[in-house]
């Protein structure tokens, strides 16, 4: 807090009236295997809902009811195909894990207690109790790269050290759960002495700014499959250049690999166009051309006389 105070005063004012387990990640809790707390699940949320928010609340608690069915059907069945002891997200974490770790050394200090340098900084893993000095390892229930290293040393799998959370058997409980199908309104027994007759939609705030529809993704996220960037080399028709179309074409000459220019006159040669030079183009060529034609008239009269 200290170090935030110096650089900035208001953040630190700011951070000191929230309770340190809400933002500091040593703080958290380990006992919910995550290290970040964020807001992402409610935007995540939001986009996912869609059109529903604006329906009456029929509409949209039968809407979320549809949509909830669906998803917790789709995703068992997909759990149902892996083949693995964990879900495939947390093996690809892992072995991520295992190449970081190799940037670290180790030093044994007995079966399962190591100091494991990394960088300019030690640490101190037991791996029986679970635990890294540096507490990523208790804080997410996956090992960290000081911890891997420790096991890929022993050499042991490091799956065995992941939390059960992260096992495949967990993760078919949790979406293992069924939504009842209901049937439609019309056939709903009618209600009575229902108390207010109507009931009217609660006051709406909107708050100032667009609201958010994508949630900030982690570090080691790569970018949504929408904002990939195309990898095709666009090359002009005009100038035979790469980089640009002939809309946006400058007329610029055109530098060839071998270090060779290509002027815009000789590329429109070879296409069998004429060039662009001074003779071809706007009033000075039109003026030249009208001089060359008198000195030729002037020359074939001289020939008869």
């Amino acid at each position: 807090m200290e170090k935030i105070k110096n650089i900035n005063i208001d953040a630190w004012r700011y951070l000191a009236n929230i309770p340190k387990c809400n933002w500091a990640r040593h703080a958290f809790s380990v006992e919910i295997k995550c290290d970040h707390v964020t807001n992402n699940f409610t935007e995540s949320f939001n986009a996912w809902v869609g059109e529903l928010r604006g329906k009456n609340i029929l509409a949209l608690d039968d809407g979320l009811r549809q949509k909830f069915m669906k998803k917790l059907h789709k995703r068992y069945q997909k759990g149902c195909t892996w083949t693995s002891r964990l879900t495939p997200h947390v093996t690809g974490k892992l072995k991520d894990i295992a190449s970081e770790s190799r940037k670290c050394s180790l030093t044994m200090a007995s079966e399962n207690t190591f100091e494991v340098a990394d960088v300019d900084k030690s640490y101190i893993v037991k791996l029986h109790e679970r635990t890294c000095e540096c507490g990523a390892f208790q804080l997410t229930g996956i090992p960290c790269k000081h911890a891997a290293l420790g096991a890929i040393y022993r050499r042991e799998k490091l799956e065995s050290y992941c939390d059960a959370a992260f096992s495949r058997d967990q993760y078919l409980k949790t979406y293992a759960f069924m939504i009842n199908p209901i049937p439609h309104m019309n056939r709903w027994p009618p209600m009575e002495d229902v108390t207010p007759a109507v009931v009217l939609p609660p006051p709406l705030r909107r708050r100032a700014g667009r609201p958010r529809r994508n949630r900030r993704r982690a570090p080691d996220e790569g970018a949504p499959a929408s904002q990939h960037k195309r990898s095709i080399s666009f090359r002009c028709s005009k100038c035979g250049a790469f980089g640009h179309n002939r809309r946006t074409c400058q007329g610029a000459p055109v530098a060839e690999k071998r270090g060779s220019s290509t002027s815009a006159n000789q590329v429109a040669e070879r296409r069998g166009r004429p060039g662009r030079g001074i003779a071809n183009t706007g009033l000075a060529g039109s003026v030249i051309w009208v001089i060359v034609a008198v000195v030729y008239l002037q020359n074939m009269h001289k020939e008869m006389c």
